[in-house]
């Protein structure tokens, strides 16, 4: 689901090298602002809601939870019968994600999406400034953001395969690793298009990749009642790290920073997510609900 977001990523860059040149930039704004609108019906009408949600109240939704049931069952299954062993709360306020032993896991999915997300915003709205600075023009610093985004989708369907068959956080700790050491190598190869292209690939891989994995595990370190509220504060932490990182961006090149000095600078929160990933659980042992049917 989420390489759609690293698909509309790489989509923008090959849409921005073609509108930009032809209509320039405010056509590719009007762009942006279409389609969400065009999309706004299609997510409200066929968007299905999450079966352990709807079971947790199947009194209520017991017609929509046999026809989900019905689409994605080879057997028949009776919604009377399709039960969670979890209760229901009334309620799912912040202070939850904090007890019952989940502070731990919540602080570090936390700082996990704050570096995570400062890294990856802070490459997506600088990569193309750092590129025309060192001499490339505005179509392959375009191309070369896509190749970041593909990467990423790339990353997004090959770690989540190895999440499923090896421990979840030490593939994404061993990621954002890589990530890392990759960020310091940009720095030597960016006068050399044909090295450059392949480690932003790598890199977007490693780091794009990596955090749609963490959302993955954020999914699951939480019971299904607050599990939205948990996945909605991990990912609006996030989104401060993604403000911070267009800022760190802007300071670094606007201080005439050397390339060596600021790619440095941003390996850092790569290997602050990849320690802090590497101590969480994987996911929260013992905290996945079972389904079950009678």
């Amino acid at each position: 689901m989420f390489c759609g977001l690293s698909l509309g990523s790489a989509f923008g860059g090959l849409v921005a090298s073609l509108l930009i040149g032809h209509a320039g930039w405010r056509a590719m704004l009007v762009f942006g602002g279409v389609v969400p609108l065009v999309l706004w019906p299609v997510l409200y009408f066929l968007l299905p809601e999450s079966i352990r949600f709807l079971a947790l109240r199947r009194d209520a939704n017991r017609p929509r939870l046999q026809s989900m049931l019905a689409r994605i069952s080879a057997t028949p299954v009776d919604a009377s019968s399709f039960f969670v062993t979890e209760t229901l709360a009334r309620r799912s306020p912040v202070r939850d994600l904090l007890v019952a032993g989940r502070a731990r896991e919540t602080i570090l999915l936390w700082i996990t999406f704050f570096a995570g997300l400062l890294v990856l915003y802070l490459f997506s709205s600088w990569l193309p400034t750092i590129v025309s600075n060192a001499g490339g023009s505005v179509r392959s610093a375009s191309l070369l953001t896509a190749t970041w985004s593909i990467g990423g989708t790339c990353g997004a369907i090959l770690l989540g395969r190895a999440m499923d068959r090896v421990v979840p956080h030490r593939v994404l700790a061993c990621a954002y690793v890589i990530a890392a050491l990759l960020i310091l190598s940009i720095s030597h190869l960016i006068s050399t298009p044909y090295l450059l292209a392949p480690a932003i690939f790598l890199a977007g891989f490693c780091i794009s990749g990596s955090q749609v994995g963490v959302n993955g595990m954020a999914a699951l370190c939480y019971p299904t009642a607050i599990r939205a509220t948990g996945v909605a504060w991990a990912s609006g932490i996030g989104r401060l790290g993604s403000i911070a990182g267009s800022l760190l961006g802007g300071i670094l090149l606007g201080g005439g920073w050397g390339y060596g000095t600021l790619f440095a600078v941003v390996s850092i929160p790569a290997f602050v997510a990849a320690l802090c990933v590497a101590g969480l659980r994987a996911p929260i042992e013992g905290h996945n609900p079972a389904v079950a049917t009678n």
